[in-house]
């Protein structure tokens, strides 16, 4: 080897050398990065491995967002893992990629979508071509994930009645709906409007996903899932699936699993609630909730698309979320408990109110939820709404309350989406979180405390946006666009490209009125900063998630501040001078009050003086000898009663009239006849009458008088 040689090679290796030295360095870099990002300030945030029901934002989005609000963060897998719309995910990257993650770092929590894991997302859990065989199977990464984690989270969906099959029976979905709401296992017998061979396949779908479901508690059973959720998806209590509940719970009962298993109304919203729970049990917080009803008298109405009463949906996801209700507490419990406003489920949840001839009962309802926002507000209470009045979007009249009589920043939770399950499984787990973050932020760096309270706003503006602007305001106005549009359409063709942009625009716009009105430019106290925070800009992108109407993403990016030292004594100011008026307006209504009660005092004392006075004469004039009548009043008195049959000889007739009444139905002729001639000399005769009286009631006057 020449000298050239040897020179060329050591340069190489030298290089080697210092592309190594690099890599490694910039690895330390990056992670002491990451310890400092993790453990700042001698704090560690916990992290959590999600696997979700599928790309909805319900599914994917929301639950980051719940962590983030809690201080947490959530590891997904890549988007290609989990599929889109109607494509399903990959359950073999799925599971790769969960072992991976569970192989990294501590042992970390592990929340995960069995449905996903099994068949590639809640849609395809409803189709046909799997065997029960390989599904099981594909949840055999479960076995080997849990020794590396620290608790196991499982949750799997009961097949909902309405199913898509295939295609082939894609034109009897709703004829096999009707009839599986109505049909029992006990005497199956199919429908005579379906083929046989499509009602088989329907029934087959049902039967594996119970199996899996069996599967899963068999996994409980030995110890491999720690906490295993089941939900009903848009379920009913009646028919096949109130029937595979049924079956499940006395399997639960039977492996004496009731702890560790739980049967819950909902599907979308469950991976938020294990999210909140996670979060509860990592900071030991465990939120108190005051739940109020608009009716009392709904807590045992079954919503629609459900199976279990309101009040047990409530109760189960605030013990799933880590929460507890404060309901039998003390009043000083009571009184420091957040509170979760119900807005229970409308007769008619399929109609929405007319906004432009609102009723009375709309006014009461507004204003009952506008008294108790205010109150809240005034008692320093924290409260979140769940608007379940309708199915599928907010009470557009509610909406609008919540606008008018809350600011955004002072509202813990809100939702009104879909069913009464999946509204109330958002709103607890947001609650939730920000009770966390309240309780424990204090503890947290300055980037965690601004994340999580601006994820917060966001996520609450959000769901203004979504479950009430796009529902109520938006979406009726896209359906002429998507009208006759395939269920999975060509992306190239982009069909629901106008529909998108249509929505798009529209929900910007509402955002863009929403800020100028209630944030843009606010400031507000919060207990985990020492100065106001400052509401300085936002971005929003709005899209069609999936080629359907059904619901819209929005990414809200928020920027808020704390205010700096200036920033913070011109504020100050700004509100002691706000504060003076204020109290400047208070006094001066207080002393037009003041003087108003002295007014009405005064009146009432002097009504009280005069009627005083009144009985006081009355009772003297009672107590005094009775005088003689005066001349004049005597002759009034006298020629009062002669009209009033005062007359003596009057009076006689009358009488004799009374006695002889009946005669008038024996002979009616003779009768007035009679009469005629009796009245005759008395009607001649009125005026000597009138002048024989007055001269003799004179003459007892006179001589009374003497």
């Amino acid at each position: 080897m020449t000298n050239k040689s040897t020179s060329r090679y050591a340069f190489e290796f030298y290089s080697i050398r210092v592309i190594l030295s690099i890599f490694f360095l910039g690895a330390l870099c990056l992670s002491a990065t990451v310890q400092v990002r993790a453990s700042a300030g001698n704090q560690a945030y916990p992290q959590a491995i999600f696997i979700p029901l599928d790309d909805r934002p319900a599914n994917h989005l929301f639950p980051a967002q719940i962590a983030r609000i809690g201080g947490g963060s959530l590891l997904q897998p890549p988007d290609n893992a989990i599929g889109h719309a109607y494509k399903a995910g990959d359950t073999a990257a799925c599971a790769q990629w969960l072992l991976e993650q569970a192989a990294q770092g501590p042992k970390r929590t592990a929340i995960a979508s069995a449905d996903m894991l099994a068949y590639g997302g809640l849609l395809a859990s409803r189709t046909a071509g799997l065997s029960p065989e390989q599904a099981i199977k594909n949840l055999a990464v479960l076995r080997q994930v849990a020794p590396q984690t620290s608790q196991l989270c499982v949750f799997a969906c009961f097949p909902r009645l309405s199913l898509r099959t295939s295609e082939a029976q894609a034109a009897h979905e709703t004829a096999l709906l009707n009839w599986a709401r109505k049909a029992s296992y006990a005497n199956l017998q199919f429908s005579k409007t379906v083929p046989e061979k499509i009602s088989q396949e329907y029934m087959a779908v049902r039967q594996r996903n119970v199996k899996v479901i069996e599967h899963l508690l068999e996994l409980t059973q030995e110890g491999t899932i720690k906490t295993l959720i089941l939900c009903a998806d848009d379920s009913n209590k009646e028919g096949l699936s109130a029937e595979e509940q049924q079956k499940i719970s006395a399997a639960i009962k039977d492996k004496k699993l009731a702890d560790k298993v739980k049967i819950l109304n909902g599907t979308d919203e469950i991976g938020m609630c294990l999210v909140a729970g996670w979060l509860s049990k990592y900071w030991n917080c465990h939120p108190a909730l005051q739940v109020c009803y608009s009716d009392l008298a709904d807590l045992g109405q079954i919503p629609k698309l459900e199976s279990k009463p309101l009040h047990t949906t409530v109760r189960q996801h605030i013990d799933l979320c880590g929460a507890w209700d404060v309901a039998g507490m003390s009043s000083e419990v009571i009184s420091s408990a957040a509170i979760l406003w119900i807005e229970t489920q409308s007769e008619k949840p399929y109609e929405a109110p007319d906004t432009a001839k609102i009723t009375e009962e709309d006014r009461a309802r507004s204003a009952k939820l506008g008294t108790s926002l205010r109150w809240a507000k005034a008692n320093k209470r924290r409260i979140g709404v769940a608007d379940v009045r309708l199915i599928n979007r907010a009470d557009p009249i509610l909406a609008e309350t919540i606008l008018d009589d809350i600011e955004l920043w002072d509202l813990e939770g809100y939702a009104a989406w879909n069913t009464a399950a999946n509204t109330i499984g958002t709103v607890i787990p947001q609650m939730t979180a920000h009770e966390i973050a309240r309780t424990c932020g204090h503890t947290w760096d300055q980037t965690h405390r601004l994340e999580s309270e601006k994820t917060q706003l966001a996520f609450t503006w959000a769901r203004l946006l979504d479950d009430y602007a796009y529902q109520a305001l938006i979406r009726p106005t896209l359906s002429d666009m998507v009208k006759g549009l395939p269920r999975d359409p060509d992306p190239l063709l982009n069909k629901y490209g106008g529909a998108g942009m249509s929505a798009r625009q529209k929900a910007i716009d509402w955002a863009a009125s929403v800020w100028q009105k209630k944030l843009k430019g606010r400031c507000y106290t919060h207990p985990n900063f020492g100065t106001p925070l400052f509401l300085e800009s936002y971005k929003l992108e709005a899209v069609l998630p999936w080629p359907r109407v059904f619901e819209i993403e929005a990414r809200l990016d928020l920027r808020l501040r704390p205010l700096n030292a200036a920033e913070n004594r011109a504020y100050r100011e700004q509100q002691h001078l706000l504060n003076t008026q204020t109290q400047s307006e208070q006094q001066a209504a207080a002393r037009a009050k003041k003087a108003a009660e002295a007014y009405k005092s005064q009146r009432d004392a002097s009504r009280l003086q005069k009627d005083q006075g009144f009985k006081e004469a009355a009772k003297a004039r009672s107590a005094q000898p009775n005088k003689p009548k005066d001349r004049d009043q005597s002759i009034g008195e006298a020629v009062g009663n002669l009209f009033r049959g005062g007359d003596p000889t009057q009076k006689k007739e009358e009488e004799a009239q009374k006695k002889n009444k009946t005669s008038f139905f024996k002979d009616p002729g003779k009768a007035i006849q009679e009469t005629v001639d009796k009245w005759t000399p008395t009607v001649k005769d009125i005026g000597p009458a009138i002048t024989r009286t007055v001269k003799a009631a004179g003459k007892t006057a006179t001589e009374t008088e003497k």
